[in-house]
């Protein structure tokens, strides 16, 4: 191979590579917003990219999450922001009378206060052993 081919060949081997590059950071892109509109369901975002005609693979999501510190970063901000349009909707529910959201927040939310549930079992108790009469 001479020196220009040899050239040449370095020359379209990066190209390449850029284009590749360049179209991986644009699916990663398309994943973290379709994180954020389903609330996180890594399933539901790639049937949701596969809508757009966007191929990404759990493979590649989760090859991410180990590889790129920035695409951690934003999925967990995608997640805290999922986390606060949850919380909001709570919050309106509980404005508008919901008893269960309100007793939801109250055990999530006050439990230093006392809002828990405590099952109390006595280990020590008696239990009688039950009988069955059958009449005849």
């Amino acid at each position: 191979m001479s020196l220009c081919q040899n050239k040449l060949t370095k020359s379209l081997l990066y190209s390449m590579k850029k284009k590749l590059q360049n179209v991986t950071n644009g699916k990663k892109e398309a994943m973290k917003k379709a994180l954020y509109s389903t609330f996180g369901n890594v399933s539901e975002a790639i049937r949701l990219l596969e809508k757009e005609d966007i191929s990404v693979s759990r493979q590649s999501h989760y090859r991410w999450l180990e590889q790129d510190e920035d695409y951690v970063e934003a999925v967990n901000s995608a997640q805290d922001k999922t986390l606060d349009k949850v919380e909001k909707a709570l919050q309106k529910q509980i404005e508008n009378g919901s008893v269960q959201a309100t007793i939801f927040y109250l055990k999530t939310k006050g439990k230093d206060r006392g809002f828990t549930e405590k099952q109390e079992i006595d280990l020590n108790a008696s239990i009688e052993p039950i009988k069955l009469i059958f009449n005849d």
